[in-house]
């Protein structure tokens, strides 16, 4: 009950006990007690008042203290550690990333240089209470505990005990996840009424994951494991559409293949292509129409098995033009079971960069809360 009052009010903004016995589904008996107790706690605060209609005395509303609770997230990627500490409304108040070749790099340094890096952040976090815990995202399988990465082909980790390692040097509870289904709960939360669930969140950079979401509230507390696009071998072409290749998905549709194809270094792939193509540019053109192909086939299939009603696009096509949308959504419709894409709608992610730290936190605030009642 605890919980859902907080989350109510994290996701709804300020409310009155009224408005919280309906919005939690609560007597107001049991409101006024978990109340008292979450205001007791420093976790609530009563704050202004809301007008009624006519005469009548006003009614105070209730409201999250932010700072009163803080997670820490950590994201792992191939080239780097991203960091954020988030409060009790999901609020980023710091972040930072630090280069890291964590692909080229033995599990253990990585850990090593993960537990540096946290200490220092914990060390100069000004909230005197200190973090409920930790969270880390990477792009792979998870245990059913949440503390094991059993595969993560990215970044070459297998069965690593990550929350053992990092635990006892930090002094906090640390659970794992996988990325790509953090960024599906941070997405769904953050589109809310606008997204018809069953959502498939699809994370494209230096390779291809995806995950499958119908609930914020089923699944905070789930087993999570990687689906992952990329090993689905779709046919055998790969750089060249017209030249046999051995390779998968994930070898064609990621951020290096791209600049890779263009010439790059740096710089936005995708609407770099778009550019070019638009221009006239047939070696864009030509790179535009291999990557609807892949990405419209993969997309057909997962369709097909697992039904979404709508598709988040992150990573890289985030930045796709809204004419690239139209006409993936056409080659999806091509490949998939005519039945299952009448509605169903395709869309950018809304928290690129962030999406992974912020779905880790709703994780984590919620099961550390837990672990201290």
């Amino acid at each position: 009950h605890r919980l859902k009052v907080l989350r109510s009010l994290r996701d709804g903004g300020r409310q009155s006990r009224v408005q919280l016995c309906e919005t939690a589904e609560l007597t107001p008996t049991t409101m006024s007690k978990l109340v008292a107790e979450l205001i007791r706690e420093g976790l609530v605060e009563e704050s202004g008042t809301q007008a009624l209609a006519g005469a009548g005395r006003p009614r105070l509303e209730l409201r999250l203290v932010p700072q009163a609770r803080c997670v820490i997230s950590l994201s792992v990627r191939p080239d780097g550690l991203q960091w954020a500490v988030v409060q009790l409304d999901l609020g980023i108040t710091r972040r930072g990333a630090v280069p890291h070749a964590v692909a080229q790099t033995p599990p253990e340094d990585t850990l090593d240089a993960m537990v540096r890096l946290l200490q220092d952040v914990i060390g100069s976090n000004p909230d005197s209470q200190g973090p409920l815990g930790l969270v880390v995202t990477l792009p792979g399988a998870i245990d059913e505990s949440m503390r094991v990465c059993k595969r993560a082909p990215l970044i070459g980790w297998t069965d690593v005990r990550v929350a053992d390692r990092l635990q006892a040097p930090l002094r906090l509870p640390v659970l794992v996840h996988n990325n790509a289904r953090a960024m599906a709960l941070a997405e769904l939360r953050h589109v809310g009424p606008s997204c018809e669930p069953p959502l498939l969140y699809v994370q494209a950079r230096h390779g291809i994951g995806a995950a499958l979401i119908d609930s914020v509230a089923s699944v905070l507390h789930g087993h999570y494991l990687l689906s992952e696009l990329g090993n689905i071998p779709v046919q055998p072409h790969a750089t060249d559409m017209h030249h046999a290749d051995p390779l998968r998905l994930g070898a064609v549709l990621n951020e290096q293949h791209l600049r890779r194809q263009l010439g790059i270094t740096r710089g936005d792939a995708v609407r770099e292509m778009e550019t070019r193509a638009s221009q006239g540019d047939q070696a864009a053109q030509h790179l535009q129409v291999q990557t609807l192909h892949y990405l419209g086939i993969g997309l057909g299939i997962a369709v097909d098995l697992l039904n979404p009603r709508t598709i988040v696009l992150g990573g890289i096509y985030a930045q796709a033009s809204d004419a690239f949308l139209e006409a993936l959504l056409s080659q999806i419709r091509r490949v998939a079971f005519s039945e299952l894409t009448p509605e169903l709608v395709l869309r950018r992610s809304a928290l690129v960069g962030q999406g992974d730290l912020i779905g880790a936190a709703m994780i984590g605030m919620e099961h550390f809360m837990e672990l201290q009642q």
